[in-house]
C-alpha cells in the first residue's frame, strides 16, 4: 500500500501543506477533492516525486520513497490536458512509456481494449474526439502497469455530459483491474462516484477522510458540509429532542441536549406540518422542485420538493428528524 505520514509542503517559500497523513489499499481509488488552490495537486505532484516535503515520508510496502526521482517510483501519471503527440498514431502514443518493451505490442492492444478503443491503434490521434483523446492518455498511463496510477482532473476540459459518462466507466475499469488510484478533483459528483475512499482538502489541509458513504452522511464540520452542497446550516437550541432555531422549533430526536449546529438536509422538507414560509424561488430539477423557502426572520431555507409551489405562496411544512444531522463543530 502507499502511506503518507506527516507530509509538510512550502510553496514558494511559504508553508502550505501540513501534516497531511493518507494511506491507499492496494486495488483502492482514493479521490482527492477540494476547491481551487486547496493543494490537490501539490499533493499527487509530492507523492510522484515532482515535488519535495520540508518534512514527513511517502512510502510503498514500508519502502522509503522520499529522495526516490519520479522515474524510479513505478508510479503513472495522467494530467488534464493529456500531453499526447500529434504526429505519432495512437499506438505509438500509448506504446511511448513501453519501448523496448519484449511484449510491448501486446501490452498496446490490451490496454485499447480495455478504454474501449480495441483497433485504433494506426489512427492519427489528431482526429480523434476529446473523449477519445481522453481514453488514449489513460491506456498510455496504464501500459507501463504502475504501482498507483494517479490522474489529475482527468477529465476536466470535457463538457458535463461526457464526463457523466466517462467517469463511470473509469471507476469500472479501475475496480476490474484492480488498479490502485488516486484520482484529483475539485467536483464532488465525480469524487463520490469513482471512490472507495476520499480526503477533502482545504488550503493544504485534510479537513475529511472516509467512505463517501461516511462523508455525505457525516460531514466533518460545517466548511464540509457547504462545500459537499449542504445548503441548511443552522444554529439551534435542543431541549428534550425538540431543537429551536430563530424561526421555529422541529424535531430532533437524535441530538442531545445543548446547542448545537446542524445540517437539515433538503430532501427532509415535507409538505403539511407546523412551520410556515414563503416561496421565493422555484427551480424545476427534472424529477422535483428546488424552492427557496424565506422564513419569518428574513433567514432561508432551502427544499427538494415532488410538487409544485408557486413563488409568493406561503405554505407549511415539517422537517423529517431523519434528516437533521448534528455537526461536530457546534456553536459557543
Amino acid at each position: 500500500m502507499l502511506e503518507v505520514r506527516d507530509l509538510a509542503v512550502s510553496f514558494e517559500g511559504e508553508p502550505f501543506m501540513h501534516h497531511v497523513n493518507l494511506t491507499v489499499p492496494d486495488g483502492a481509488v482514493v479521490a482527492i477533492l477540494g476547491p481551487s488552490g486547496s493543494g490537490k495537486s501539490t499533493l499527487l505532484r509530492t507523492i510522484a516525486g515532482l515535488e519535495s516535503p520540508d518534512a514527513g515520508s511517502i512510502s510503498w510496502n514500508g519502502e522509503l520513497l522520499n529522495g526516490v526521482p519520479p522515474h524510479a517510483r513505478g508510479f503513472g501519471l495522467m494530467f488534464q490536458d493529456y500531453a499526447l503527440f500529434p504526429h505519432m498514431t495512437v499506438g505509438a502514443n500509448v506504446a511511448f512509456g513501453i519501448e523496448g518493451h519484449p511484449q510491448a505490442d501486446r501490452r498496446v492492444t490490451e490496454v485499447l481494449e480495455w478504454v474501449g478503443l480495441a483497433g485504433y491503434e494506426h489512427r492519427s490521434v489528431g482526429h480523434l474526439s476529446g473523449g477519445e483523446q481522453q481514453r488514449v492518455a489513460l491506456a498510455r498511463s496504464l501500459a507501463p502497469e504502475p504501482r498507483v496510477l494517479m490522474l489529475d482532473e482527468p477529465v476536466g476540459s470535457l463538457d458535463r455530459a461526457l464526463r457523466e459518462r466517462i467517469v463511470p466507466q473509469l471507476r469500472e475499469l479501475l475496480v476490474r483491474h484492480q488498479i490502485t488510484a488516486i484520482y484529483v478533483t475539485h467536483d464532488q459528483e465525480e469524487a463520490f462516484t469513482i471512490s472507495d475512499q476520499m480526503v477533502i482538502l482545504r488550503d493544504g489541509t485534510m479537513m475529511q477522510t472516509g467512505t463517501p458513504e461516511q462523508v455525505w452522511s457525516f460531514p466533518a464540520n460545517a466548511w464540509v458540509a457547504g462545500f459537499l452542497g449542504f445548503s441548511n446550516i443552522i444554529d439551534v437550541d435542543v431541549s428534550r429532542g425538540v431543537a429551536t432555531a430563530s424561526w421555529g422549533t422541529f424535531d430532533a430526536s437524535a441530538l442531545a441536549d445543548g446547542r448545537h449546529r446542524v445540517i437539515v438536509r433538503e430532501t427532509a422538507i415535507e409538505l403539511g406540518g407546523p412551520l410556515s414560509g414563503v416561496a421565493t424561488e422555484r427551480r424545476f430539477r427534472g424529477g422535483h422542485y428546488q424552492v427557496t423557502i424565506e422564513m419569518r426572520d428574513g433567514s432561508t431555507l432551502e427544499a427538494e420538493l415532488d410538487e409544485a409551489t408557486r413563488v409568493g405562496d406561503t405554505f407549511a411544512f415539517s422537517i423529517d428528524p431523519e434528516g437533521v444531522v448534528g455537526l461536530p463543530d457546534s456553536p459557543a
